[in-house]
This record gives structure tokens, C-alpha cells and sequence, in this order.
């Protein structure tokens, strides 16, 4: 909702509430993998999530609720820790709701030893199962972000992108989470200018990138993202 008032107004306000809301969130009632909320779906006191594992615990519907709130932030304000939250509650818990047949769930167990249950295609029709089915026609939608001159590697996935405005297309290549390392590729019509930024996960203790495999010195920027600057030709390989 503050989000969404800050659309239609331009108030500065809107974004510090929103803003105030995420971090409230993540510092007081979330669970180790991500994801937040109890039972009987409400927030428990700041500090006593340890007491409600059990079957359920993380909401389907609130976790991707904090997925998209996490996507306005950095649409405002680029800053890789908004990125860091949402590869953990993106691999952690969302990647996991979906069973291979189309049946979503409501709940994600937060008890050791708990098991998945998934809705029934006939009998239950839940909130969840909804934002469940439009989370899995969008989860591409924060891979990349841009600006006039850059790009922003914000997730670790094997994908491409076009940029039609550079007449560029990137393509990503990685096995992650199973591996710390991926390879982006650019290819252009002709040699283009832009800067090249990925994020440096909070997770990494150092990084290492060359260009066409040759060690390439980068800059960490204050949004907590290696900026490689330069002009691209066709065929330009990224290894990070």
C-alpha cells in the first residue's frame, strides 16, 4: 500500500513507511530461510519466531508479498542488500512451492523433520495458491535491472536479456546455488559503451572477475555492486 501510494503521489513518505516496513520485517519476524509470518497468519513479537515452528510458519502469500516490496525498494534506490534478501527468500523458500504438477503451497514447515503439503486441485482454493501461480509467471522479473548507461546483474540465474535500446543482449550462464560462479556473455550489432553491474552477494568473502580471461580490476560501487565499465564487443565474456 505505500508503495503503491508513492506511485500515485510522489510523497516522499510513502517510501520511508515502506522502507520502515521491510526492515521491520527482516530484523524482527522472519525465520531463518526468509520467509515470515505464523499459523494463524499474523506476525509474532519482535525476537520469539523460535517459538512458532512447526507445519506451518512461512506464509506463501507474505513472502512474495516481501519479494515484490524488496523489487520497489531497489527500483528506488539500487542497493545490493535489497538483492541479498531476495536471493535468500527467493532460493530458500519460494523456489521450493511449486510440486512439478501445479499444486502450490500454503504453508512452508519451519519444523525440522516437517514435510511439504501442497493444495488439493478440487477441495481448497487458497490466497496463496494464487499469488503462488503469478509468482511462477514472473519469477524472471528482478533478474536484471537497468538505467540509462548500466546494467544491474541483481540474481545469479541462467537466463539472457535484450536491451533493445543498446541493441545488446546478455546471457548468463551459472549452475548456482550448486556452484559460487557465473559467466555472462555480450553481444552486440557493434562495439557499445555501458557499465556492467553485478552484485556482490554479502555471502562472499571475495570475488574474483576477468574479461575474456584476463583479469579484470573492478570497482565496488557504494550500492555494494562491482561495476565493470567499458566498451563491449560482440562476444565478450564475463567470468565472476
Amino acid at each position: 500500500g505505500a508503495a503503491r501510494g508513492y506511485e500515485l503521489t510522489g510523497d516522499e513518505r510513502y517510501k520511508d513507511i515502506a522502507e520502515y516496513f521491510w526492515q521491520t520485517v527482516v530484523d524482527h519476524h522472519t525465520f531463518a530461510p526468509g520467509g515470515t509470518s505464523n499459523t494463524n497468519e499474523g506476525w509474532s513479537e519482535p525476537d520469539t519466531t523460535g517459538t512458532h515452528l512447526g507445519p506451518g510458519g512461512q506464509e506463501c502469500c507474505c513472502s512474495y508479498n516481501m519479494l515484490k516490496l524488496t523489487r520497489h525498494l531497489f527500483g528506488w534506490k539500487p542497493d545490493a542488500r535489497w538483492m541479498d534478501y531476495y536471493e535468500h527468500l527467493l532460493w530458500n523458500v519460494r523456489a521450493g512451492t511449486q510440486n512439478g504438477n501445479g499444486r502450490l503451497m500454503y504453508y512452508v514447515p519451519t519444523i525440522p523433520g516437517g514435510w511439504k503439503t501442497f493444495d488439493d486441485p478440487y477441495e481448497s482454493n487458497l490466497c496463496c495458491t494464487g499469488s503462488g501461480m503469478e509468482e511462477y509467471a514472473k519469477l524472471v522479473d528482478t533478474i536484471y535491472f537497468q538505467d540509462e548507461n548500466s546494467v544491474y546483474v541483481n540474481q545469479f540465474v541462467a537466463s539472457e536479456v535484450n536491451w533493445p535500446e543498446k541493441r545488446a543482449r546478455l546471457v548468463q550462464q551459472t549452475e548456482f546455488p550448486e556452484e559460487g560462479h557465473t559467466s555472462i556473455a555480450i553481444y552486440a550489432e557493434k562495439p557499445v559503451s555501458f557499465a556492467l553491474k553485478v552484485r556482490h552477494p554479502h555471502w562472499a568473502e571475495g570475488t574474483s572477475v576477468s574479461v575474456n580471461g584476463r583479469p579484470e580490476k573492478t570497482v565496488k560501487g557504494s550500492d555494494g555492486y562491482l561495476v565493470i565499465e567499458r566498451i563491449w564487443k560482440s562476444g565478450d565474456r564475463v567470468e565472476v
